[in-house]
């Protein structure tokens, strides 16, 4: 299956990979859609099953242009911890431009959900602190003792570093 918009046309790009619990994997991607969408593949990332559009507990699609919206584990990379988060817009996407708005950014909390035909039931979008430079948010975590530390490049050579703490997921 296909995402396709009958203005921008095919774009569904920059897969966002964690592992589950239960040992499947699971992709967010940016869409020119009007909204991200989600996949997973059960054995390892040979098979994927179709795109669908990411939705919040109640069944609502999120609202995110064709931009980065990156999903990490709570606990690290490798760490099937079944707590995620993700960065969407919580706009429409402009009608100019598939790409804008890019910000300001929120953090939506992810839990593992194996029942679920999402895998992951996402939580209210929360305000983030907005980066200085509001340009694409490529970012990258790590765990410095206990605590987890998302990694935002600001302009072109610098790294800002946010911990991104419990309060997020109450």
């Amino acid at each position: 299956m296909a995402v396709v918009d009958p203005k921008w046309g095919l774009c569904c790009q920059e897969a966002s990979i964690v592992n589950l619990p239960d040992g499947r994997l699971f992709a967010l991607m940016r869409t020119s859609a009007g909204s991200p969408y989600w996949t997973q593949s059960r054995d390892k990332g040979l098979n994927w099953d179709p795109p669908n559009v990411l939705k919040d507990a109640q069944g609502k699609a999120y609202k995110h242009p064709c931009s980065p919206c990156p999903i990490y584990d709570r606990r690290g990379p490798e760490a099937c911890s079944g707590e995620y988060f993700a960065f969407i817009s919580n706009e429409e996407r402009s009608e100019e431009n598939a790409y804008a708005p890019r910000g300001p950014l929120f953090l939506i909390a992810g839990k593992f959900d194996p029942q679920g035909a999402q895998p992951i039931r996402f939580s209210e979008p929360k305000p983030y602190p907005s980066r200085p430079a509001g340009n694409a948010f490529y970012t990258s975590v790590t765990v410095v003792e206990g605590k987890t530390v998302l990694w935002i490049p600001d302009w072109k050579h610098f790294l800002i570093g946010k911990i991104v703490g419990g309060e997020w997921f109450e």
